[in-house]
């Protein structure tokens, strides 16, 4: 991270999104409405983050939630 109006470094980590749960689901994106290959793409790319020390930061709205087939997606995403 970078202070443009100091012209130096912050003191900052940035974290950058991997993956939320409307990119991975709404037919806008890539739509993926089989379970099993929602879950297999999470995985990897979740795996991925851990391979290269990184950190796999997921971003879930609340509404998903209300959802169950979504919401048990999350869990096993999360789990794993």
């Amino acid at each position: 991270m970078y202070d443009l109006q100091t012209g130096t470094r912050l003191n900052l980590l940035e974290l950058p999104l991997v993956l939320m749960d409307r990119s991975l689901l709404d037919s806008r994106y890539l739509g993926l409405e089989n379970p099993d290959q929602a879950l297999d793409l999470a995985l990897n790319l979740k795996q991925e983050c851990i391979k290269h020390n990184g950190v796999f930061t997921l971003l879930w709205h609340n509404s998903s939630f209300l959802n169950t087939k979504e919401s048990l997606l999350f869990d096993a995403i999360t789990q794993n």
